[in-house]
């Protein structure tokens, strides 16, 4: 910051991020902390990437793309002090409220015992089996959480480093019974309607469970490994340069890349530098990003129809319209061949209730995510059909909280196309990336790579394409970071040995 450009080309560095977004930014934070000379480079004239608070109307602010940060890890948030420079995390509870057509609210309250006795209004049963259900996931995401901020394993059995990988993956599930093996890999392959069908009762309970676990994935929840999102969200959590686009060129002894592993190997870097087999398998990371967000200035709070008068305005944040399982895997069907669907997945947060200088006095701020939408249309193309996406998701507002319609002072409609554009995120995916099972742990970004490392010596990624994957936890960032030290440090050994040699 602050560096001409002349001084800017002239400069040498530890370390260059490329993409300010926030696993940029973590990775760049933990390495800055080691002590390393880093600089960060971003295309927008605001840091932060998908994660940032934009003005959307005179006065008034929105989180334009991200919309909750319930998985930042607290390892990062401690690691990096980020409490003393002023981050405050505001709870969300209920942390899923969903709005059903028949004009119920219903919550999923954060306190266990509290959420236990609002299913007993609709199904003792499944109150019952809710605890048992919770208590069987929280133990199989525990034998996951190690691999959270730690580099997948390395499945090459050919090398000693391979078989080390293995030896410390089997230390983890020490003690993992055969049922719960089998409990793991049907919740890693399996469909979360089948799941919801077999364990629970009531569509009411069914449909609160969807709300909180399909987020911004390809597929309807009666589609294979979408049952994988009630694990997830327990989870909560050589000299090389860089050429911009004016020609300067900034040298570093590594390079990481924050943007999606398309962008990266398929735009940022020749393909003559990448092995063929690489770049093969980076073209078939499947993409095409099923979400929109469209975001809203009001002159007056929406009012939900079945929202409690004694509700506090925290308790007046979320709301998710989805009325079904049924109504989700219809949706997702229509979109997946090119259509907008009438009716919409929507979820809605009232993000002034939590941070009132968001707005002027009198003024609300509620942001909406919405799914199942093509990032390719079958016929015209976004540009023409962004404002009837707009329109379609206020009709479907309107049906829960009639007052939105005519207090709109401003709309922002992101379709897949602008979050492309503006964003960086190739075909729209938020999460750099389809987060099934294929894509995931050992496999992301792809087969053989999922290390952090890349086929280019000394070049790393570090954005959602790599493991964990998505979502706002610092993770990735934080893994690609330790990853390089590590990797720094090993080469210094190796030198100091051959000097002493």
């Amino acid at each position: 910051m602050g560096q001409s450009a002349t001084q800017l080309a002239n400069s040498c560095y530890d370390a260059i991020i490329v993409g300010g977004g926030h696993n940029g930014l973590t990775t760049a934070a933990y390495l800055a902390q080691a002590g390393l000379k880093t600089l960060v480079l971003e295309r927008r004239e605001i840091v932060g990437g998908c994660c940032v608070t934009e003005e959307i109307a005179p006065g008034c602010q929105a989180s334009t793309t991200s919309y909750i940060a319930s998985m930042l890890r607290p390892e990062v948030i401690h690691d990096l002090k980020l409490a003393d420079y002023g981050l405050r995390m505001v709870p969300s509870d209920p942390a899923i409220q969903v709005a059903f057509p028949d004009g119920r609210i219903v919550p999923w309250w954060a306190s266990r015992g509290r959420a236990v006795e609002e299913f007993r209004k609709y199904s003792a049963r499944d109150a019952q089996t809710f605890v048992r259900v919770d208590d069987k996931l929280k133990k199989l995401a525990r034998y996951l959480q190690p691999f959270f901020l730690a580099p997948p394993p390395d499945l090459d059995t050919q090398s000693f480093a391979g078989w080390s990988d293995l030896f410390r993956v089997g230390k983890r599930f020490k003690g993992i019974t055969s049922q719960e093996i089998a409990e793991l890999i049907s919740f890693l392959t399996g469909s979360l309607g089948e799941f919801l069908d077999r364990n629970y009762e009531s569509e009411t309970i069914k449909t609160l469970f969807l709300a909180n676990n399909v987020y911004g994935k390809h597929g309807g929840p009666y589609q294979p490994g979408t049952a994988i999102g009630l694990l997830f969200h327990l989870l909560s959590g050589g000299e090389r340069g860089v050429v911009l686009e004016d020609g300067r060129e900034i040298h570093a002894r590594m390079v990481f890349s924050n943007a999606d592993p398309k962008r990266t190997f398929l735009g940022l870097i020749p393909a003559r530098e990448l092995p063929a087999d690489f770049v093969h398998a980076i073209r078939g990371i499947k993409m095409a990003g099923p979400c929109a967000k469209v975001n809203l200035a009001l002159s007056e709070e929406p009012r939900f129809t079945g929202t409690p008068p004694t509700h506090t305005a925290l308790e007046r944040t979320f709301y998710t319209m989805v009325p079904s399982l049924e109504f989700a895997e219809r949706c997702y069907d229509i979109a997946k061949f090119g259509e907008i669907p009438q009716e919409l997945w929507v979820d809605c947060v009232i993000a002034s209730n939590a941070d009132d200088s968001l707005a002027p006095v009198g003024t609300h701020i509620m942001t909406c995510f919405v799914q199942y939408v093509p990032y390719q249309l079958r016929e015209g193309n976004w540009d023409d059909n962004r404002e009837l996406l707009g329109d379609r998701v206020l009709r479907k507002i309107a049906e829960h909280a009639p007052n939105v319609v005519n207090s709109v002072i401003a709309r922002q409609v992101l379709t897949p196309l602008d979050l492309e554009r503006t964003y960086g995120l190739t075909e729209g995916n938020i999460f750099h990336g389809d987060l099934t099972l294929e894509q995931m742990f050992f496999m992301r970004p792809v087969a053989g790579w999922a290390k952090y490392r890349t086929p280019i010596h000394g070049l790393y990624l570090c954005g959602a394409g790599a493991h964990p994957g998505g979502g706002v936890t610092g993770a990735p960032g934080h893994n690609a970071a330790k990853q390089a030290l590590r990797d720094l440090k090993q080469g210094w050994r190796e030198t100091r040995r051959s000097a002493q040699a």
